[in-house]
Formats: C-alpha cells, sequence, structure tokens
C-alpha cells in the first residue's frame, strides 16, 4: 500500500517563519515602550467573549471527541492554547493577594493540567487516525 502525505506548501513554512522573525523586534519595541499600568475599555466584554470561544471549543471537542472525528486535532490543539492564554493572563492580570493566589492556584491546579490533557488528546487522536489509514 502506497503511503500518502500531506501536501504543505513551502510558502506556508517561509511565511510563518517570516512572521516570526518580525515579530522579535515588534516584541522588543514593545517591552520596551509599554507603560506597565493601562485601563482598558470593554474589560468585562473581553473576558466574557474570551470564555464564551473557550466554552464553544470546550463543547466542539467533546462533541468530535464522542464522535471519534479527525477534526477533534483541531479543536483539541486550539483548546489547548486557550486554557494556556486563559491561565497567563489570569494569572498577571489578578491584584495583588487573594487574587493573584487563587489565580495561579486555579491556573496551576485546573488550567494548565487540562491544557496538558487536551494537547495529548491532540496528539493521541493524530496517532490513532494515522494508524487507521484515514490520515497519513
Amino acid at each position: 500500500m502506497r503511503k500518502r502525505y500531506l501536501h504543505i506548501p513551502t510558502w506556508a513554512a517561509v511565511l510563518y517563519g517570516a512572521a516570526g522573525g518580525v515579530l522579535i523586534p515588534w516584541t522588543v519595541s514593545l517591552a520596551q515602550s509599554l507603560p506597565e499600568r493601562h485601563v482598558a475599555r470593554h474589560w468585562d466584554a473581553a473576558w466574557v467573549g474570551f470564555d464564551i470561544f473557550m466554552i464553544f471549543l470546550l463543547l466542539l471537542t467533546a462533541v468530535l471527541a464522542l464522535g471519534k472525528n479527525i477534526y477533534v486535532v483541531v479543536t483539541s490543539s486550539a483548546l489547548g492554547t486557550i486554557l494556556l492564554i486563559d491561565a497567563w493572563f489570569d494569572v498577571l492580570t489578578a491584584k495583588p493577594g487573594h487574587e493573584q493566589r487563587e489565580s495561579l492556584l486555579f491556573a496551576l491546579l485546573i488550567e494548565l493540567p487540562l491544557a496538558i490533557l487536551t494537547f495529548y488528546l491532540a496528539v493521541n487522536a493524530t496517532h490513532i487516525f494515522k494508524k487507521s489509514n484515514k490520515i497519513v
């Protein structure tokens, strides 16, 4: 049986590599110029919208996992990333003291372990589908 491989165009690798290269000086510039403190409008909408997106990914990943659908690789990869981002911003934007300790505890005990489990799901699903010759 002949193996099929995904065709990933070279331009895609070049595009992502160039974007990463451009972001290095941009990030250094931001680190030097951004204020330590900033009051944001629509803070509530930003967090609620982010959580709605996370709920959507949690539920979609559950449905796809139950259906043993290959697209669970996509949703679980996105969900794992969102969980890491949520933990990062929860901890860094929390008020010092009780709120920050609570955010750190939540990140260490819930969000980060769930992110690791979710990435494991993505990798495991890829291997399972690959072995079943549904993808290569």
